[in-house]
């Protein structure tokens, strides 16, 4: 499901009471029970994100049949994201692919993917960042991203997930960032979105770069959507600075 629908979604609320922000490596690792079905742990101390994600797509290549597989992994996020709805809380999430876009639904049948994001009083949490890979011959490509509560149970009885473990903020920061060139219009919007999710003030530099780049129009208007979250006089000099740009 791409960001923009979800973003359209009256469902889905996005509040943000913005804090000092503090760059935090992230120490949280989700439980295996959370993850079911075609689930590989690739989530080895001392090797980077990238290189996981290379181990990932070798993996698939040479075990796995079909065109698309997941990697998941842990970042600390500005935000805490919550479920909520009248869902049995042991019941999974059924994640599948749709197209180029990510599908998550219980298995209740009931379709959608609804959720809470807010700046807790103490801050962000710990959360997961799920990237669906389309692979097409030798070439392997980043289609769709989606964020997820670690809390809640998910199923992968389609495609297979490959479980990262967790990342310090600012290489999954770096690793979105590099995938961002790269992306189209559509995934560009939901990696911008990514970016300022990260807790780290590489954020608001990379939403001012996107603001005021040579980017569509509304790659630029969310940057500056998400830019305009920082309740301080840094972003009114960014607003200014993106203007005169103009």
């Amino acid at each position: 499901m791409k960001l923009k629908e979800k973003m359209r979604n009256p469902k889905i609320v996005l509040t943000a009471v913005l804090t000092a922000v503090l760059l935090v490596p992230v120490l949280g690792a989700v439980k295996e029970e959370n993850l079911k079905g075609s689930v590989f742990y690739l989530d080895k101390q001392g090797v980077s994100l990238v290189k996981k994600m290379e181990l990932a797509e070798n993996k698939f290549k040479k075990e796995q049949e079909g065109e698309v597989y997941f990697t998941g992994h842990i970042f600390q996020s500005r935000y805490e994201i919550n479920m909520y709805g009248d869902y049995d809380l042991e019941s999974p999430f059924e994640v599948s692919s749709r197209g180029d876009e990510i599908k998550i639904r219980r298995d209740s049948k009931r379709e959608g993917f609804s959720m809470e994001s807010q700046k807790g009083s103490s801050g962000g949490e710990p959360i997961g960042l799920l990237v669906m890979h389309r692979v097409s011959g030798r070439k392997s490509e980043k289609v769709d991203m989606h964020i997820f509560d670690l809390d809640c149970i998910y199923e992968f009885s389609q495609e297979p997930v490959y479980w990262l473990g967790s990342a310090e903020t600012e290489e999954s920061f770096r690793f979105l960032e590099d995938e961002f060139e790269s992306a189209d219009s559509d995934l560009k919007k939901t990696i911008t979105f990514m970016l300022y999710s990260h807790e780290t003030p590489l954020s608001y530099d990379f939403l001012f770069k996107a603001g005021s780049g040579s980017y569509s129009h509304e790659v630029r208007k969310d940057a500056v959507f998400w830019l305009g979250q920082k309740d301080s006089e840094e972003a009114l000099k960014f607003f200014e600075e993106i203007l005169l740009k103009k």
